[in-house]
């Protein structure tokens, strides 16, 4: 008799165990969201898909997690990343629209740990007004007028340098662009040819910003940037819930081969030109690499 009354304890205390597991598993699987949800998994409790996240590269090409989820899903997608549920952000529009949006619909966001490295004061944490206070305080610190002639300084000795390696390395492609449609040019101006490079010979150095931007974009490998929605965001007929993370990915647009023609292949004429995609080359590196705290002199 004691027994089969501890049978049935035990038998109750496992049913609703498993009860509440799938509860769990109901509840992560299918997430409170007053819309619909972008289109995508957010695989493992708990673990997400980190791990296919953080999986290694064959290639210098977008990483498998990013191609496999835009040919399934397409360029909006939700998943589960560090705990977190997350949408990626692999469209141009919508990059904009988190970036125009900051301190209204979006916060910066960074992991627990570099929070407690750099500190929750820090200049990026600050939003609104406080934000704008002491962005006004820096910002001239970060001035065009105060800024030419270090930058100036540092890029004629790069360019120097680089100019004078070249010189003897006739195999290099992009010499003979520079010296017959840009550097040439600039000398036949000068009064003393040896003198330093001046900012307005550097703001009419175009094919050097088209090197410096192709660089740029070849150079963008990192993850990603990370928001945080500070309300219910809706987007393409789909809504992202307060408090979700949005993650921007500038790697994913800049290898997008509908978007750049060949886009592992160094190239910097391509910058004389729109993409495939119809968005000016200048859109999409202001899009993707800047946003009103990263780019508080930028104008």
């Amino acid at each position: 008799m004691e027994l089969q009354v501890q049978d049935v304890v035990l038998y109750g205390v496992f049913t609703l165990v498993l009860g509440w597991l799938l509860h769990l598993i109901n509840r992560w699987m299918n997430p409170a969201c007053n819309g619909r949800l972008p289109p995508g998994s957010l695989g493992l409790p708990i673990v997400g898909e980190t791990l296919q996240l953080l999986k290694s590269s064959p290639s210098l090409d977008i990483p498998d997690f990013y191609k496999l989820r835009l040919k399934r899903y397409g360029h909006l997608f939700k998943t589960s990343l560090i705990v977190k549920p997350v949408v990626v952000s692999m469209d141009m529009e919508y990059n904009r629209f988190v970036f125009r949006h900051n301190d209204k619909l979006f916060q910066l966001w960074y992991l627990d740990k570099m929070n407690s490295i750099f500190g929750k004061k820090i200049i990026s944490e600050c939003y609104g007004s406080n934000h704008k206070y002491f962005r006004n305080l820096a910002a001239p610190l970060y001035a065009p007028k105060n800024l030419k002639e270090g930058f100036v300084s540092e890029m004629e000795s790069i360019i120097t340098e680089s100019l004078r390696t070249w010189a003897a390395n006739p195999n290099i492609e992009v010499k003979e662009a520079m010296t017959d449609e840009e550097h040439d040019a600039i000398l036949e101006k000068r009064e003393v040819v040896n003198s330093r490079i001046t900012w307005e010979e550097f703001k009419y150095m175009k094919f050097t910003n088209q090197v410096i931007n192709e660089m740029v974009r070849v150079s963008s490998h990192g993850p990603g940037i990370f928001r945080k929605t500070l309300k219910d965001v809706h987007v393409n007929g789909y809504t992202i819930p307060e408090g979700w993370l949005v993650l921007v990915s500038p790697m994913a647009v800049h290898l997008n081969p509908l978007i750049f023609e060949d886009p592992l292949t160094f190239n910097p004429w391509r910058w004389q030109i729109n993409s495939r995609s119809g968005w000016t080359i200048k859109e999409i590196v202001q899009i993707t690499e800047i946003n009103s705290r990263a780019g508080m002199w930028r104008n």
